[in-house]
């Protein structure tokens, strides 16, 4: 037992020695009893501080510090005593205890932590010497403690001085390379004070003790190497490239490395990124490294936006070029990176590098015309047309496919995959028409690992739901629990297919779909169509009236004349109906947008409002749940839009329910944006608009979607800056609107095509007539959209005249937006069509 009078008198009078001598020889049951009579004078303490009422006899700090320390159960509350100082009691102290925790805390107490009041790393030697004992450790176990042990050295040793003191420095010298702080090994202080002046001495030693055998020189140069890899801060990756230089290695040595001293380039610290340059170098000088070697080396220099090693880089490549003719390719398309370089040096180099090198195959041709797209034309010259090497549209990519579940188990797996999270674009359609085909042939087996499967949400939901427990009623009830499920929990028009579906699956039948899309983009195959409507009546069967009315929406715009007559062959009451609305072209949708003002704050937004007049008396229950239009403008959250159109001939319905999916951010709608050009109907201000505020959302995939949507739509033609610039030139006064990303969007058109250019021109003619007159110029990134419009209208060689420009050219000064707006009216002026 611990005397607690006792402890108590030395706890008073402030006696460090007497609390040690108190816990002499206790167990730590006795020590954690001691534990709430500790804690109730450190409230006293504090009361003390906190009221200023000064006890009689107060406890002392130290004292308490130090019981503390023969008390607590854990190494973090040993370590805050330890670092405090004191250390011959307290040494003894720690040593007497019997706990697991001491590695740690001697990890803890090794480990650097810089003291706010010296501003230097305070480790407490006397403790850590005997912990290391204690454990059976040595100063090589942990890399901070090595690299302390080494800055205790006096620096006025030389090499072998060093060598004489302790044979186990080197082997020391190798673990402090993997502290991040190997500077502190260097640096003068008043630790220190003789190492002022000799902040090289450890690189010298170390090449010393690597010349002499007492270092392994090849594992030296791989530590060192990979310590710069791993990076830190700057002095401390100024030891490390010390080192190197000291050690001198020769192409033999640093061929081994040569992959790492790739991956150096990529420094962020450009002493770092030099030294690996100059390494590398070495090595093709001694042996030809390939060109592709060659080329990713410059080109990971380019991508730095320093201005020295981008130019040695490029100087490297045309070296390259002379020495293998045949690299020639690679070289330009390494070269065209420095035309992005934010340096006008580092971009007049790379121009000339492309232009003395010559003619090149067809696709470096390519790269190099988008990149010269981003080039200032006073560096390329008002000679050079960018839009000569251009293709007259972007290319289209194909419209990814849509392919139908065709067996039990594969609607099996297909609801695991979307109950795990990794459902693809298209799933629910497949899931769909999956359950149609072998719902109602599904073993009990299947039927068990669908019940263990399910998401949880929307259709997926419904469907399964209704495979596992086919009971009578069971969707009335699952709709029907929750007021507006069926309005807000699906889309209405999936809603009512999976109705018809599940019925068919309760009566012990398939349901024959003829509504099934030939790709993503929704839209069915008409001979598809007709043939699912033969073996439907080949099987007396009826198809369910909602699938006959999707697979009517769905059929495209441009099929034959025909198509109405060869479906009415078909006989039945199926292709009666479907040739009967056929007859009658629907109408599109009639949406317009407006400006109004905000119901919170200041400002103006842009609201949707629509009606659909032709959508009246035609079709059925899928048509009706869609024709309200009026509500495209509330957001609801719980909305369940379908990845697979349902309208995939209304691409402006589409672009409106889009657009409110965008500007809310709901989900990942970069697929339903890239669709857009695969999709049919015409394109108006809704698709215009929902570009733009594609092109300026925050978030990365919305932006990718509108740039893919934006190439495939001028790829098809279906997409003029004439009629889009309306609908940017509208949303140039909202705050959401950030120019920069809207530069981007559009920087990245114009150097896909010529039409690109022509669409980027028109757009940037309007936003420039309606913003410049009304404060643009203040906005940040006006000066990029009027310096791209000028890339733009020299392109095409447009002219005319821009509202507001010449107020903005002729600001006095030098200011960015000053000197673009009289590039621009220089390049207007000289232009040789109407603008």
């Amino acid at each position: 037992m611990i005397d607690l009078r006792r402890l108590e008198a030395a706890l008073r009078s402030d006696d460090s020695a007497a609390v040690a001598s108190a816990f002499t020889g206790a167990s730590e049951a006795d020590r954690k009893q001691v534990r709430p009579f500790l804690r109730a004078l450190q409230k006293e303490r504090s009361e003390y501080w906190r009221t200023g009422r000064r006890p009689a006899r107060p406890v002392g700090e130290f004292a308490l510090d130090t019981a503390r320390l023969a008390t607590t159960p854990s190494a973090e509350g040993a370590a805050s005593v330890l670092r405090g100082g004191d250390h011959p009691v307290r040494t003894q102290v720690i040593l007497e205890r019997r706990v697991s925790w001491l590695p740690k805390l001697l990890v803890l107490l090794t480990t650097v932590s810089v003291s706010a009041e010296t501003g230097r790393a305070e480790v407490p030697w006397q403790v850590v010497d005997a912990l290391l004992d204690r454990c059976g450790l040595s100063h090589l176990d942990t890399p901070d403690y090595a690299l302390n042990y080494l800055r205790r050295q006096d620096p006025r040793l030389d090499a072998a001085a060093q060598l004489a003191v302790d044979p186990a420095l080197p082997h020391l010298l190798l673990r402090a390379l993997e502290s991040d702080r190997l500077h502190d090994a260097v640096v003068a202080d008043w630790v220190n004070p003789h190492a002022k002046g000799r902040e090289r001495r450890w690189a010298e030693i170390a090449a010393a003790w690597a010349a002499w055998g007492a270092l392994d020189r090849a594992e030296l140069h791989r530590r060192v190497v990979a310590a710069l890899i791993r990076g830190g801060m700057q002095p401390h990756l100024r030891v490390l490239v010390w080192i190197l230089e000291e050690l001198a290695p020769d192409p033999a040595e640093l061929r081994p490395l040569l992959r790492d001293y790739l991956a150096l380039l990529d420094s962020r610290q450009g002493f770092v990124a030099a030294r690996a340059l100059r390494s590398v170098r070495a090595m093709d000088a001694e042996e030809h490294l390939v060109a592709a070697t060659l080329t990713d080396a410059c080109a990971r220099l380019l991508s730095r936006a320093d201005t020295s090693l981008p130019q040695a880089a490029l100087s490297w490549l045309r070296l390259l070029a002379a020495r293998e003719p045949a690299a020639v390719s690679e070289v330009v398309r390494a070269a065209t990176l420095g035309l992005g370089h934010p340096k006008r040096a580092v971009q007049e180099k790379a121009l000339a590098l492309i232009e003395h090198l010559g003619p090149v195959d067809d696709a470096s041709s390519a790269e190099v015309a988008w990149a010269l797209e981003g080039v200032d034309a006073t560096v390329r010259g008002a000679t050079v047309r960018a839009s000569d090497l251009l293709p007259e549209r972007p290319p289209l990519p194909a419209c990814p496919p849509l392919e139908p579940v065709t067996s039990g188990d594969e609607l099996v797996d297909l609801a695991r995959r979307i109950a795990s999270v990794e459902g693809r674009f298209g799933d629910d359609e497949r899931l769909l028409n999956g359950v149609a085909a072998f719902g109602a042939r599904l073993t009990r087996e299947q039927r068990a690992e669908l019940s263990q499967h399910r998401p949880g949400w929307g259709l997926t939901d419904l469907l399964i739901d209704g495979l596992t427990r086919p009971a009578p009623g069971l969707l009335g009830r699952l709709l029907g629990s929750v007021p507006g499920t069926r309005r807000n929990g699906i889309t209405r028009g999936q809603g009512e297919r999976a109705d018809d579906v599940l019925a068919a699956v309760r009566a012990g039948t398939s349901a024959p779909l003829v509504s099934f899309p030939r790709d993503a983009s929704g839209l069915v195959d008409p001979d598809a169509v007709i043939a699912g409507l033969e073996r439907a009546l080949s099987e007396r069967r009826r198809v369910p009236a909602t699938d006959l009315e999707v697979a009517w929406l769905r059929l495209p715009l441009n099929h034959s004349a025909d198509l109405a007559p060869r479906i009415a062959a078909v006989g039945g009451p199926d292709a009666a109906w479907l040739s009967a609305q056929l007859g009658h072209k629907l109408e599109p949708p009639v949406l317009a947008l407006q400006n109004v003002q905000r119901e919170r704050g200041a400002g103006e937004e842009v609201r949707l409002r629509g009606s659909w007049p032709g959508a009246r008396g035609r079709g059925g229950k899928v048509l009706a749940s869609w024709g309200d239009l009026p509500a495209l403008d509330r957001y609801d959250l719980s909305t369940q839009l379908p990845e697979v159109a349902l309208f995939p001939t209304q691409r402006e319905l589409l672009a409106a329910y889009l657009l409110r999916t965008v500007a809310f951010w709901m989900g990942d709608q970069t697929p339903a944006l890239a669709l857009l050009p695969h999709q049919q109907g015409p394109t108006g201000p809704v698709t215009a608009t929902l570009l733009a505020l594609g092109a300026s959302s925050d978030q990365i995939p919305a932006r990718a979607g509108a740039i893919d949507a934006t190439l495939g739509l001028l790829a098809r033609g279906q997409l003029t800056g004439d009629a889009a610039g309306a609908a940017w030139a509208r949303l140039v006064p909202h705050h959401q609107v950030k120019l920069p990303r809207w530069h981007a969007h559009l920087r990245d058109v114009a150097g896909s095509s010529v039409a690109g250019n022509e669409y980027v021109w028109d757009v940037l003619r309007q936003v420039l007539a309606l913003g410049l007159p009304t404060g643009l110029a203040k906005r940040a990134g006006a000066a990029d959209l009027v310096g791209l419009a000028a890339e733009a209208a020299l392109a095409i060689g447009a002219g005319g005249e821009v509202p507001g420009l010449d107020e903005v050219a002729e600001r006095p000064g030098r200011s960015r937006i000053a000197t673009e707006a009289r590039r621009l009216r220089d390049v207007l002026r000289g232009g040789t069509g109407a603008g």
